[in-house]
């Protein structure tokens, strides 16, 4: 029973990669899809127990997006980066106070191809749980690889997922890490002409 619902989830995590929702791309503004992911997220992970900082200014601009497929996108983030802050306080002995801090934070930047500069969206995701060794951190966007202490934690589908949406999405995502310390996530995004309206959704 337990590897069939092992199994499940590696399949429902791949149909997220290849199916996009019904509504596809639309324009809008990327706060709108780490709120989804929020009110979703706090069902699992205790966010009253972290330092959670949204910096997502309105005047960013607007993406052409999947609104459910890049709400996937925050929720596993927030999600890893909960795992690994528990991580750290189990394995590690954090400095006194420590508490585990999550930071979202989105800038405008340009891209540095000569022959088609435009603007894109610039994300940074940082945290500061476990990190991971220099030697594994070439292999983490690789499917089935993970740095979880059991395989019950994770199976090692999240971030191959997360890089395969945001790739269908025209954008790159890199990942920098020191063991004992954390890990920031930096995504690029191609942003959309200024004035693309996009869907009123609601916050919370």
């Amino acid at each position: 029973q337990e590897e069939a619902l092992r199994g499940g989830q590696i399949v429902a995590a791949i149909r997220k990669i290849i199916k996009p929702s019904t509504e596809g791309h639309q324009p809008l503004a990327l706060a709108d899809a780490v709120h989804a992911a929020l009110r979703v997220v706090q069902y699992k992970v205790p966010l009253d127990m972290l330092d959670l900082e949204l910096i997502l200014p309105e005047e960013l601009p607007k993406i052409s997006g999947d609104l459910p497929q890049l709400g996937e996108c925050f929720f596993n983030f927030i999600d890893n980066a909960w795992d690994a802050i528990k991580e750290r306080q189990e394995r590690l002995k954090p400095p006194p106070g420590y508490k585990g801090e999550i930071r979202i934070q989105g800038t405008v930047g340009t891209t540095r191809d000569p022959q088609r500069k435009r603007s894109e969206l610039v994300l940074t995701v940082r945290d500061n749980g476990i990190g991971v060794k220099p030697e594994d951190l070439p292999k983490f966007f690789i499917p089935f690889f993970t740095t979880k202490a059991t395989a019950e934690t994770g199976i090692g589908l999240g971030l191959y997922v997360i890089k395969k949406i945001i790739e269908a999405h025209g954008g790159t995502i890199t990942a920098d890490s020191t063991y004992g310390r954390g890990t920031t996530f930096t995504i690029h995004l191609p942003a959309l002409p200024p004035g693309t309206h996009e869907p009123s959704l609601p916050r919370p």
